[in-house]
């Protein structure tokens, strides 16, 4: 249900590029036609209290606002963005259908980014149970103006009978179950249920258990989010959550690497504390089946590192491509690892027995060596970099990964694993590639012509498939071609559209990451 508007950021720099949204002799609100009367008269005195012109378009699940902009005055002089944004609220209640936005709303965070503009997000709340996906996000320019509200909110909850008629053991239970039917694990775990209100739009809100089941066995490898309902105990959703890398890979790098290690007893250890507050830490599964595995550990400072196995020095690329990895998003994008605060970064290798794959399980990255034609996938600095994006993805738009939000999770994956390999290895031609060297001449994806990697790219050739969460490793190239295109211009393939010039892989990256934030 994650829809929140990743271009907002993109509206503020517009709307500053081009000297706001309107001025005083503009004044008239623009009331989309799916308006309520009430929505309306609310939004035209809005825009005669501001004098300023508001505009809005309806969410087309919810009937709330989904996307208001216009221009306040500076609402953050001698106020949190909290409080501003709550009181703003609280006036125009009526536009966005609200009852009591100061209980119902609670803010999980708060930024100012590198343009002076603040944001702040807040998580729905009925009587203190969390609206699972409703959120609302509110964005203020350099002169502390009110300028774009983003929100998924879901209005008319408040009498909502919020009384569970099964435990939430009972509710594991029912999620096991639907587990066991789809798979053989005897390894899961499952995360505690959370009690909240389910409302994905298309059906009533429920009363519903929310919770984690998760096996990093090979046999029955899943990561599930299950959606209970708390009335009937039944399954209302079931979401695979493993963010993995469909591939298959060919060679290693046989280079020489130079990274940061620890001392630990008599010996060293893959732990890097030069980077992130909780370093970054690269373990072995040693052909097993769970992670994070044992440290890798070796005698001597520039030897034996990662030496036995089907790919000896699998460790060393993943531990060196990792400091890579959080060197860029530091350099370029000012990131402080996975969740920007130091958060450990943690990397596997050696997983299972002829693995072709690599992963995010969402709390770390993993690697499988491949099969005897392959590398192993911690090889490929792309595909390291892919799996932390989805970890940075998770700490930040937490695009449900399913359907087009799925698709623009692994977009971003790409988008972002290829520009950190431009910045560590430029190539114009294969940063354009996924995975290129992974299978020899072939490659995973390609972003400037993805009909190449069997995908398309563009929306008149978007693929609909109850596969593959909806398709989401096959409609992201057409994120990933337009992507291609905005960087370095061309002609896309499908529609003619010509781009005459392009931004550049910097002012890529900056456009990305602050949408993705």
């Amino acid at each position: 249900m994650k829809r929140i508007v990743l271009a907002a950021g993109l509206v503020l720099l517009s709307n500053a590029a081009c000297g706001g949204t309107g001025s005083s002799d503009q004044s008239t609100a623009a009331i989309p036609p799916e308006a309520t009367a009430e929505q309306g008269a609310a939004l035209q005195k809005l825009s005669a209290a501001t004098g300023e012109r508001w505009s809005f378009r309806q969410h087309d699940l919810f009937a709330t606002p989904a996307h208001v902009e216009g221009r306040t005055a500076n609402l953050l002089a001698g106020r949190t963005p909290k409080a501003a944004t709550l009181a703003f609220l609280e006036t125009n209640k009526a536009l966005f259908k609200m009852t009591a936005p100061q209980s119902e709303l609670q803010e999980t965070r708060s930024r100012t980014d590198a343009l002076a503009m603040t944001h702040v997000r807040f998580e729905q709340r009925t009587h203190g149970l969390r609206v699972l996906g409703a959120e609302l996000m509110a964005h203020y320019d350099a002169d502390g103006a009110l300028r774009v509200i983003d929100a998924n909110y879901v209005a008319g909850l408040e009498g909502m009978d919020l009384s569970p008629a099964i435990t939430a053991a009972q509710a594991e239970e029912k999620a096991f179950a639907e587990l066991r039917a789809r798979s053989q694990s005897k390894t899961a775990v499952a995360t505690a249920p959370e009690l909240a209100v389910y409302a994905p739009g298309d059906r009533a809100p429920a009363l519903a258990y929310r919770l984690t089941i998760e096996d990093t066995n090979l046999d029955s490898l899943t990561r599930v989010e299950y959606t209970i309902d708390a009335k009937s105990g039944m399954v209302l959703e079931a979401l695979s959550n493993l963010q993995e890398l469909a591939a298959q890979g060919l060679s290693s790098t046989g280079k020489t690497f130079s990274f940061e290690a620890s001392q630990q007893g008599a010996g060293y250890a893959l732990i890097d504390t030069t980077r992130a507050t909780g370093g970054i830490r690269t373990y072995s599964a040693n052909n097993g089946q769970n992670a994070p595995g044992a440290l890798v550990t070796s005698t001597s400072l520039t030897a034996n590192w990662d030496r036995t196995g089907a790919k000896p020095g699998s460790a060393v690329d993943a531990h060196y491509y990792a400091g890579k990895v959080y060197d860029v998003y530091k350099a370029k994008l000012a990131r402080n690892g996975l969740n920007g605060q130091g958060g450990a970064m943690i990397s596997t290798v050696h997983y299972g027995q002829n693995f072709a794959n690599a992963f995010w399980t969402g709390q770390q990255m993993v690697y499988g060596d491949g099969t005897a034609a392959t590398a192993s996938f911690a090889a490929a600095l792309d595909v390291v970099g892919h799996e932390f994006t989805h970890g940075v993805t998770q700490s930040e738009s937490n695009l449900t990964y399913q359907n087009q939000s799925g698709a623009l999770n692994e977009a971003l994956s790409d988008i972002f694993g290829n520009i950190i390999e431009h910045e560590v290895f430029p190539d114009a031609t294969k940063n354009w590639q996924v995975g290129e060297g992974l299978l020899g001449a072939q490659f995973l994806r390609d972003m400037q012509d993805p009909a190449k990697g069997r995908q398309p790219g563009h929306m008149a050739e978007f693929v609909r498939t109850s596969q593959d969460n909806g398709g989401v490793h096959i409609n992201s190239g057409i994120v990933n071609n337009a992507a291609f295109l905005m960087t370095m211009g061309g002609t896309q393939a499908r529609s003619k559209i010509q781009v005459p010039r392009g931004i550049g892989w910097e002012s890529l990256a900056k456009v990305f990451y602050r949408a993705n934030t």
